[in-house]
């Protein structure tokens, strides 16, 4: 299997932790830097590459993707599938207290200026 390690260099911090979990030590850290001045992840021996894919699924940007191509040139392309603002994927909302079983209401942004009981919680005056 051919391995190709596509990297979204403006997406990298470089926190270096997919050049630690590289099993093959297929990934360094460049001289150059991004437009946010940070030293990004490149590829120097990309042919030691067994497509294992730990330095996609450790990077906490999304900016490591695996392009898999075997013999019969079928390509599969495997990386991270977190958010691009980098966090894991939002786990879906559970009901509110008092609504066991129910659905969901309508998900809204609450902005981090408004005051916590506009997230469900309960004052000291509604007790």
């Amino acid at each position: 299997m051919k391995c190709r390690i596509l990297i979204d260099h403006e997406r990298c911090k470089g926190c270096e932790l997919c050049v630690a979990f590289c099993p093959r030590k297929v990934l360094v850290m460049a001289e150059k830097m991004n437009a946010r001045g940070d030293h990004y992840a490149e590829a120097q021996n990309e042919g030691n590459c067994i497509g294992c894919q730990q330095c996609a699924v450790i990077c906490p940007d999304a900016a490591i993707e695996i392009d898999q191509t075997d013999a019969g040139e079928k390509t599969t392309r495997a990386g991270s599938s977190r958010s691009p603002a980098g966090g894991a994927d939002q786990p879906a909302a559970s009901p509110q207290a008092g609504q066991a079983g129910s659905a969901p209401g309508p998900a809204r942004k609450v902005s981090s200026r408004e005051p916590v009981l506009a997230q469900g919680a309960v004052s000291l005056e509604d007790r």
